[in-house]
């Protein structure tokens, strides 16, 4: 305590001791006042420093640019993921989690942000090759690539969401070897590279179908609470991208997941979903059919997923033979990814419940 502040008090408690009541009045009126002058010193000299602080920062700005872009270039291309604790810190104000394999095939354009140079333009056609070939190997090879483009040069949105498809398949690559832990740092990541790759351009539709598919896999850690909130987001995603690209396949699959999740919440999921939001989505399992069924015609090659999604469909409608024949559809499909890997165990099993009604309606 200074010097003045002490004076004051001492005074007051003399008064107080004389004068009762009315001392103690007089000490806080004292009081009060003296810290009132000295909080309008502080004011004041703080003032003067954020002053001293902007001026110093607008002079510094155009070095302080320059050096931020070199760092970018220089900086490791795997961003922190443990920053990122729910998907909703993506979308807050768009709000059931849906993983799905990226067996549609894609025809990506190479950039959809405008003219790009030769080098690039060869990088990102060997990387949708690779990703055509569906394997580990393949996927690390096509990590590798662009990550070390994006350690020497500005990513744009088509390098950064092939980086969240990159982290996708390699995250289904440890589900497939039961590394839980590592998918789930892969999938943090491809939310990283997604969500940048909308700030660079928020009309490309490989972003928002990215960012939706890698929020979907993301909601197999969160609770209930959490995934609700995720499916949301993912909806509007999926949404977006399919007003840009609606003739895209696996945007109608992803449609078709997210009706059939809804058609099937349980009715404390349901209780929950109204409780966060005004109304849950409507959606029923022929509508779900309607989507995978478009996603069927619509893809060029045979989905091993979509007929598996198409057979969950009709299970839950309880046409058991009609499920069977989907399922005996999708097994008749080969396995060329980690993806179809999972898929096929579900077929398996799934066949193997209610193989009897195959026999039955024959």
């Amino acid at each position: 305590m200074n010097h003045p502040t002490s004076n004051v008090i001492s005074i007051a408690l003399g008064a107080c001791a004389v004068l009762g009541a009315a001392g103690v009045v007089l000490w806080n009126y004292f009081y009060e006042s003296r810290r009132r002058v000295l909080l309008q010193q502080e004011i004041s000299r703080l003032d003067l420093t954020v002053n001293q602080l902007r001026a110093e920062l607008e002079a510094a700005r155009p070095c302080r640019l320059r050096k931020s872009r070199a760092n970018s270039r220089r900086s490791s291309p795997t961003r922190s993921f443990r920053s990122f604790k729910t998907v909703s810190n993506y979308d807050s104000d768009e709000d059931e989690f849906f993983d799905f394999s990226s067996g549609g095939d894609d025809e990506f354009e190479n950039e959809s942000t405008g003219p790009v140079d030769e080098a690039l333009k060869i990088l990102l056609e060997s990387v949708d090759e690779l990703f055509k070939t569906g394997t580990s190997e393949s996927r690390r090879e096509a990590y590798s690539k662009l990550t070390a483009y994006i350690s020497k040069h500005d990513p744009t949105s088509g390098i950064l969401w092939r980086l969240a498809k990159c982290c996708h398949g390699l995250g289904s690559a440890c589900a497939a070897m039961g590394h839980l832990d590592q998918r789930k740092e892969f999938i943090l990541e491809g939310l990283d590279y997604a969500k940048r790759a909308l700030d660079l351009n928020s009309n490309d539709a490989e972003a928002h179908k990215w960012f939706a598919v890698l929020t979907g896999a993301y909601g197999d850690y969160l609770g209930m609470k959490e995934k609700i909130e995720g499916g949301y987001v993912f909806k509007t995603h999926v949404e977006k991208a399919i007003v840009l690209r609606p003739e895209d396949a696996s945007l109608r699959h992803l449609v078709g997941r997210f009706k059939y999740e809804v058609a099937n919440l349980s009715w404390i999921e349901r209780k929950v979903a109204n409780t966060i939001f005004a109304e849950v989505p409507a959606a029923t399992l022929p509508e779900a059919i309607e989507d995978f069924k478009a996603a069927h015609r619509l893809n060029p090659t045979p989905w091993k997923e979509n007929s598996l999604f198409l057979a969950k469909c009709y299970i839950a409608q309880r046409d058991y033979s009609e499920a069977v024949n989907w399922l005996d559809d999708a097994a008749s499909i080969p396995v060329t990814s980690c993806e179809d890997e999972l898929v096929e165990v579900e077929v398996q099993n799934l066949l193997s419940s209610y193989n009897g009604y195959r026999k039955k309606n024959s």
